[in-house]
């Protein structure tokens, strides 16, 4: 449930021009969220004692990626809709200095979509059309479509990684396995390149008056610029202590939201541009949407958690003489992570909430019973519960004082928060 928000929000549903709070067609539905399944396989290698080498990748079930634009006045999450829906891969390398202090360096390479549209659209009509139609209906055109080109064009983001991690117990032998990390994660802002939609339309007028028939061209140009996806740089400070039978760990990261745009479509005004014939019309585009000054905010999150370990419990008999002994890791958590978006009075319905996460798991390792793994082989589970809290949008009500805007909620406000359950399980083999 990711969004409680009332059936107050208009926009134009039934596509007539018309924004009217007395047609429920014209009242916006709250939007159906694909859960974001899918499948996460991972690597890691040591290469001695001095370096390891590692990768990840993350698949979506359905699709490489999906690439979105939203009507900033409708109500919209930018932080989370694309994220998980992408292919995903992660390349890391970390290397030991001196004992207990490692360096570590990699890149995250993410999916961008790109799709350029252009067609052509004959209309013919005729005069005894023009005359018969009057002054009821519709008039009647017939419209030749001829597709001219199709571009998708889906290319590598790269956000590289870089972090530090040492072991306090260099400086002083009685903190052994109290570790110091700084993480640093920089930016993936696709800004797609301003796409050009092209429509050429030939009317095809025929026996006005005198004149015969007559070929109008009416050319079209709107163009739009977006943002397709876009990450916060990142800078992460984290503290854990280890023990062979548990451990700790607590980090606070620092989210740059301010320097992001957001992932909607926003339509040029000066490039858009209308002729006929050679004609150069002066082109306004109606309830074009703008996007307001937010001023995200930069926040700081916080996670904490840990993981115990009892002493493995050791086999008997036939079972034992295959898998040896069995153990068990139970572990939980808990973050916090505040809204980036400020309060929103205007037009625009961006969606950000404070976030509480809690987190169970529960692991068991084993042997492989084959003794075709090189170590143990673990299987974990994991649950996960996303606290939104409730946050309500009050709107100043001199906006629609001439009227409902497409995307102006009736009552004034616009409500968001709930709940959002997240379970994984994982495989690890040893080799």
């Amino acid at each position: 449930d990711p969004v409680t928000c009332e059936r107050n929000v208009l926009y134009d549903g039934n596509q007539d021009g018309v924004v009217d709070h007395s047609e429920p067609s014209d009242y916006w539905l709250e939007e159906d969220y694909e859960g974001p399944t899918g499948l996460q396989l991972g690597y890691l290698r040591a290469l001695g004692k001095w370096l390891r080498l590692g990768f990840t990748i993350a698949l979506p079930p359905k699709r490489i990626v999906l690439f979105e634009q939203h009507d900033p006045y409708l109500p919209y999450y930018p932080r989370w809709r694309s994220w998980p829906h992408r292919v995903g891969v992660h390349l890391g390398a970390s290397g030991r200095i001196t004992e207990g202090l490692h360096i570590g360096l990699g890149v995250t390479v993410l999916a961008q979509a790109r799709i350029d549209l252009s067609f052509e659209v004959d209309a013919l009509v005729t005069d005894d059309q023009i005359a018969d139609q009057g002054t009821a209906g519709d008039l009647d055109v017939d419209l030749l479509i001829n597709t001219e080109a199709i571009r998708a064009d889906v290319r590598p983001a790269l956000g590289p990684v870089a972090a530090v991690s040492w072991d306090l117990g260099n400086i002083v032998p009685k903190l052994k396995g109290l570790r110091l990390g700084v993480v640093y994660r920089h930016p993936i802002q696709i800004q797609v390149d301003p796409a050009v939609l092209q429509l050429d339309f030939n009317a095809l007028v025929q026996e006005i008056g005198s004149l015969g028939e007559v070929l109008i061209p009416i050319q079209t140009q709107i163009v739009y610029a977006a943002t397709d996806f876009a990450t916060p740089r990142q800078v992460a400070l984290g503290l854990g202590y280890t023990h062979p039978r548990f451990q700790l760990a607590v980090d606070l990261t620092w989210n740059q939201w301010s320097a992001i745009v957001p992932n909607a479509a926003q339509i040029n005004e000066e490039l858009t541009d209308i002729e006929i014939g050679l004609i150069d019309l002066n082109a306004q585009v109606l309830n074009a949407r703008v996007l307001e000054p937010l001023n995200f905010r930069d926040t700081i999150t916080v996670r904490v958690g840990g993981e115990l370990r009892p002493p493995a419990l050791p086999l008997s008999g036939k079972l034992g003489s295959r898998l040896k002994e069995v153990g068990f890791v139970v572990r939980a958590g808990y973050g916090y992570d505040p809204a980036f978006i400020p309060e929103q009075t205007g037009l625009t319905n961006f969606l950000d909430n404070g976030t509480h996460t809690a987190t169970l798991g529960l692991g068991v390792w084993t042997h492989d019973a084959l003794q075709l793994m090189g170590g143990p082989i673990a299987l974990d589970l994991f649950g996960q519960l996303h606290i939104l809290e409730p946050r309500t949008h009050t709107k100043d009500p001199e906006v629609a004082a001439a009227g409902y805007p497409e995307g102006w909620p009736t009552l004034g406000e616009v409500r968001s928060g709930g709940l959002v359950g997240v379970v994984g399980l994982g495989l690890s083999l040893s080799i």
